[in-house]
């Protein structure tokens, strides 16, 4: 399947979540997800609340980006989101787990 940009003009939303990174207390996050003119989401930008902590930006940053191109090549976000790792209550290991959890949650 070859990949099916978001127009230009389109609807978004935008929400915050949280992620407990371990050993850390929670940080929170700003999404905002664009859709198609279908209602599919086509793109997800992701911002740290308070971004004091590079790091934690630029990953951050890159796995909205790396989301974004997987969904816009037909990726399902609710096998990706099965796919990261968890405890056993089901909480997110990592940042991408809380994003997709957080994305799944309103749409």
């Amino acid at each position: 399947m070859s990949r099916k940009r978001i127009p230009a003009r389109r609807a978004a939303e935008t929400f915050t979540f949280s992620h407990c990174y371990p050993g850390a207390g929670p940080r929170e996050f700003t999404a905002a997800v664009g859709y198609y003119p279908d209602g599919r989401i086509g793109e997800v930008f992701v911002h740290l609340v308070n971004g004091a902590e590079k790091l934690v930006t630029v990953d951050a940053h890159d796995a909205a980006i790396v989301l974004s191109i997987a969904i816009q090549n037909g990726a399902n976000l609710k096998q990706i989101s099965e796919s990261m790792l968890r405890d056993e209550d089901g909480t997110p290991h990592g940042f991408l787990g809380s994003l997709l959890d957080a994305i799944i949650a309103h749409g």
